[in-house]
C-alpha cells in the first residue's frame, strides 16, 4: 500500500511499543520525539500522527517538510556523509513534493 503520511524512523520506538502493548514502558523522565503510528501502519488511517519534519545535522536545522512541502534552508554547512545534499545555494530552497519527489525544480 502506498501513504503520502509523513513518518520516521524515531517513531519505531513508540509504534513498536503500541503494538506490544508496552506503551507504559517509554521512559517518561525524557522527552520521546517519536509517534505512535500504530493507525497509520495498520492502515486504519490514512494520516499519521505527525504533520511535519524537521531535519537537523547537529544542532543546525537544515531543512523543514511540512505536507507535500520541503524548505531547504540557505547557507546551511555540508551535511556530514551526505554530500549530495549541498548544493552551496545562498537562498532558501522550496520543492512541492507531489509532483517534485527528487527536489529538482525550486519554487520558491
Amino acid at each position: 500500500r502506498e501513504n503520502d503520511a509523513i513518518i520516521a524512523t524515531l517513531d519505531v520506538l513508540p509504534t513498536f511499543a503500541a503494538l506490544a502493548g508496552a506503551s507504559d514502558a517509554i521512559p517518561t523522565d525524557r522527552f520521546i520525539d517519536g509517534f505512535d503510528q500504530t493507525e497509520l501502519w495498520l492502515g486504519k488511517s490514512e494520516e499519521g500522527n505527525r504533520n511535519q519534519f524537521l531535519y537537523y545535522d547537529s544542532d543546525e536545522l537544515q531543512a523543514v517538510r511540512q505536507g507535500p512541502w520541503k524548505l531547504r534552508l540557505p547557507n546551511l554547512q555540508k551535511i556530514r556523509n551526505w554530500p549530495e545534499v549541498d548544493r552551496g545555494s545562498n537562498e532558501a530552497e522550496l520543492y512541492f513534493l507531489e509532483k517534485d519527489i527528487g527536489e529538482k525544480r525550486n519554487v520558491a
